[in-house]
C-alpha cells in the first residue's frame, strides 16, 4: 500500500489550494479542481481532500502541473485508478496528478494506450479486435500507467 501523505523526504512549504490554483495557467485551469476527497479516487474509498487534483490527458499536462508543484515546492503524486492506495484521512497537502487519457490506437498487432486507461476496458477492446494475450489481467483493479 502507498501512503500518499509522504511522497518526499524533503521538507515542503505549506501552500493552500488557493495559492496552487492561482499558479495554474488558463490552458490547464479546467483540468484542476481544489479540495477533492481522495476517497472518491481510490478503490478503498478512504482519504481526505487533496489540495488540488489535476486531470492528466497527455504528457505535456504532466510537465505543466509538475513544474507548478516544483515552483511551489509542494508534493506531487501521480494516481491512476487508485487501487491499492491508502490515502490519509487528513488529505494530501499538494497536487494529485490523476491519469485520465483513455486514448487507444491500433498499430498492426499492437495497441498504443494512454496512461490511466482501465485494464478491463483495454482487454475488452483488444478481444474485439481479435488480439489476445492480456486476458490474464481481467479483473485486476487498476489502470495502465498508475
Amino acid at each position: 500500500m502507498v501512503n500518499a501523505r509522504n511522497t518526499s523526504t524533503r521538507e515542503t512549504k505549506v501552500t493552500g489550494p488557493e495559492r496552487i490554483m492561482a499558479e495554474i495557467p488558463a490552458k490547464l485551469a479546467s483540468q484542476a479542481t481544489p479540495l477533492v476527497p481522495l476517497r472518491d479516487l481510490t478503490t478503498l474509498r478512504i482519504g481526505g481532500p487533496a489540495h488540488v487534483v489535476c486531470q492528466i490527458r497527455n504528457a505535456s499536462d504532466v510537465v505543466g502541473f509538475r513544474n507548478i508543484a516544483t515552483k511551489l515546492d509542494i508534493p506531487c503524486y501521480i494516481l491512476g485508478d487508485g487501487s491499492n492506495v491508502l490515502a490519509a484521512d487528513e488529505g494530501f497537502p499538494g497536487m494529485i496528478l490523476h491519469l485520465d487519457n483513455p486514448t487507444m490506437t491500433r498499430k498492426g498487432n499492437q495497441i498504443v494506450v494512454g496512461a490511466g486507461h482501465g485494464f478491463d476496458d483495454l482487454i475488452a477492446h483488444t478481444l474485439d479486435l481479435g488480439l489476445t494475450g492480456l486476458e490474464f489481467a481481467s479483473g485486476i483493479p487498476g489502470s495502465l500507467g498508475g
